[in-house]
């Protein structure tokens, strides 16, 4: 920090004096090379120490009494002729030596350092500029402000992902149809609560909402890894995954619950999912259709994905599902089907383990159909922001050790079944009994009508064919006249009547 006491600032063609010039320059430079400067002096310590650990345990050091000199090494001899010194194997030597250069350049210390080489160097160029530029003090400020929002910006980023570590695995996913909207966008997080090499038991939830509908999904599964053995014949040798998870999904709009049981089977790029469905709660109100009842629909699918271990960024998908009802809407509710079922069919694009893109055309019965585009943008906490936007880590997002925190496939939206409700009904009796040529009375009883009653459509035919009539004086008041009797033939006939609202 500069303090400026007494000296005094006066108009010099527009420009600042030299002497505080040099001043602002040079305070720019220590604040664009400070990151640098600490990350080289952390790095410094770093392998310093690093290499202090490692001299009693690294059998290739030129000062181990055991260690064979390299020709390229020029280290000192320590004590020691290295014309003395047995040497080891060449095999055993190049593997140390591969194995040495492999671990120094994964190593985070000598990162940290390549990285502040790069930020010194780009405070060189920037501080080089600033001695061109005419207004010194304002490009020193702006420097000092970038630099300062870089620094904050970074921050943040790394905080976010040292908070999304505690909860696990995040998934936003944005699915656009052929209506440009996102009706069938979700949030999803899965979180492992035990784990081993072989198990783990985890919990998923997920939020979305479908068709003006908010939904959430609750699940705790298990998942276990194993091996098929020596004995196992092809294609079913190598290694496996097997797991079985239980959701709750409920509709926060609509107050519909269901339950569904899964089970999963994954190998090496390719993934096998299996799932069912079966309601919890009743008939509701449904604000979709006038006058019309829903609730969850009973059903279950199959699900199959796949890549190419040539190119694993590739992908395919394929599904079949099916529910059960008399109007159901697995195609919305203005496309209600009995037992509907769909197949589904898609292709998959990872560029880097964090988007996904995605195209899928679903097929039905009756010729339903529907389209989708989607875009997954998946937050692994296990990875860094490189690893995350790294084309080549793909391949290991497609292998059993890169995929245990994969999420459940199933499908988190409620199907709902759909029924006519009852908004007008009549009630007649069930037997009339008389003479022949009388009238006997017919009272007719409205039990319901939210429209009120329009009219009562009469269906007599059997009966004005063996001679009888029916009148009515108004709409719910009538009578029937008997027809003649007739001692061996049919002496019974059928009428019925359908109540119309005014509503049609």
């Amino acid at each position: 920090m500069m303090k400026h006491t007494s000296e005094k600032i006066t108009p010099n063609d527009g420009q600042l004096r030299p002497p505080f010039r040099r001043t602002l320059l040079f305070a720019a430079m220590l604040q664009a090379s400070l990151p640098a400067l600490t990350a080289c002096g952390d790095t410094v310590t770093s392998v310093q120490a690093d290499q202090k650990a490692q001299a009693a345990r690294d059998p290739f050091r030129a000062d181990h009494p055991h260690a064979a000199a390299h020709p390229g090494d020029n280290l000192p001899s320590l004590g020691t002729d290295p014309a003395d010194r047995p040497a080891p194997p060449p095999d055993e030597l190049k593997a140390a030596r591969a194995k040495k250069q492999a671990e120094q350049a994964m190593h985070p210390a000598q990162q940290n350092q390549d990285a502040g080489a790069t930020a010194l160097a780009s405070a060189a160029t920037t501080a080089a500029g600033l001695m061109q530029t005419p207004d010194a003090a304002r490009a020193a400020a702006a420097m000092a402000k970038g630099m300062a929002e870089g620094a904050v910006t970074g921050r943040i980023n790394q905080t976010a992902q040292s908070w999304l570590s505690h909860f696990g695995n995040a998934r936003v996913q944005l699915n656009i149809d052929e209506t440009l909207s996102l009706r069938d966008s979700s949030f999803d997080l899965l979180h492992p609560w035990w784990e081993t090499p072989e198990n783990m038991v985890f919990s998923q939830a997920s939020l979305h909402r479908n068709d003006d509908r908010n939904q959430t999904n609750l699940g705790l599964g298990w998942r276990h890894w194993g091996k098929a053995g020596p004995l196992a014949r092809k294609p079913w040798r190598g290694d496996y995954m097997v797991g079985l998870n239980a959701f709750l999904d409920y509709d926060l709009s609509r107050d519909h619950a269901r339950w569904g049981l899964g089970g999963e089977y994954w190998r090496n790029d390719f993934k096998l999912d299996a799932n069912t469905y079966l309601r919890l709660t009743n008939w509701k109100d449904s604000p979709d259709l006038e006058d019309y009842e829903e609730r969850p629909a009973d059903g279950w699918d199959v699900r199959a994905q796949g890549w190419l271990p040539s190119y694993p960024q590739l992908g395919a998908k394929l599904s079949y599902e099916q529910y059960y009802g008399h109007d159901v809407g697995l195609f919305g509710y203005d496309h209600l089907q009995k037992d509907p079922h769909a197949f589904t069919a898609g292709l998959t694009w990872t560029p880097v383990p964090l988007l996904t893109f995605s195209a899928e055309q679903r097929q039905g019965k009756q010729g339903e159909n529907d389209t989708r585009i989607g875009l997954d943008i998946t937050l692994n906490p296990d990875l860094t922001w490189q690893q995350q936007t790294d084309p080549t880590a793909v391949a290991v997002m497609r292998s059993l050790a890169g995929s245990r925190h994969d999420f459940v496939e199933r499908n988190n939206n409620i199907v709902l079944e759909y029924r006519k409700k009852e908004v007008i009904a009549i009630d007649l009796p069930e037997r009339l009994e008389g003479k022949s040529g009388l009238a006997v009375p017919l009272n007719v009883t409205v039990s319901k009508a939210k429209y009120g009653l329009q009219n009562i459509v009469w269906d007599d035919a059997s009966l004005l064919a063996a001679g009888g009539q029916l009148t009515c004086q108004t709409r719910t008041d009538c009578s029937v006249k008997m027809p003649a009797f007739h001692p061996d033939g049919n002496n019974t006939w059928m009428i019925s009547a359908v109540a119309h609202d005014r509503k049609g």
